[in-house]
């Protein structure tokens, strides 16, 4: 089973790790560029991380259960921090996509020669639900990882 926790944890590594870039690096640098700049980037960045970013999410949660119920061994603190890094990891993905990906498809399909007036809203709001899906996917891969330190 430690083949499982190995995906469960490298595969919520690359996740987190492409939330932080977005933090970091992607939206600080769109709310720099012009308006057709910044749809622009979106509508060339954002289906590269919609190829690999779910799929990292979803692997990733469902190498946790898996863990949970093939593996017996485990303690209770192991079995209470896995449950909630998957509960909390269904969280962000259920933000993801009831929030997150509407509001960006909707940015993507502006026209770059013509981006609305409403773009500097539009960014603002997408920077706080990127923040809350950081936030939660961080929060359960923390979680992951203090489960496999204890295992």
């Amino acid at each position: 089973m430690a083949t499982l926790r190995v995906v469960n944890l490298l595969l919520g590594a690359v996740l987190v790790g492409g939330m932080i870039m977005e933090v970091a690096l992607i939206l600080p640098t769109l709310r720099r560029l012009s308006g057709e700049a910044t749809v622009r980037a979106l509508q060339i960045m954002g289906p590269i991380a919609w190829r690999y970013l779910p799929v990292c999410g979803v692997g990733s949660t469902l190498a946790a259960i898996a863990t949970i119920v093939l593996e017996p061994r485990f303690g209770e603190a192991v079995v209470r921090l896995t449950t909630v890094g998957v509960v909390t990891s269904m969280t962000g993905m259920a933000v993801n996509l009831t929030l997150y990906l509407p509001l960006e498809r909707e940015m993507r399909a502006w026209s770059p020669q013509a981006p609305p007036a409403e773009l500097p809203a539009a960014l603002a709001r997408v920077t706080r639900i990127h923040m809350a899906r950081t936030t939660l996917f961080g929060f359960g891969f923390a979680l992951y990882v203090v489960a496999a330190v204890l295992a």
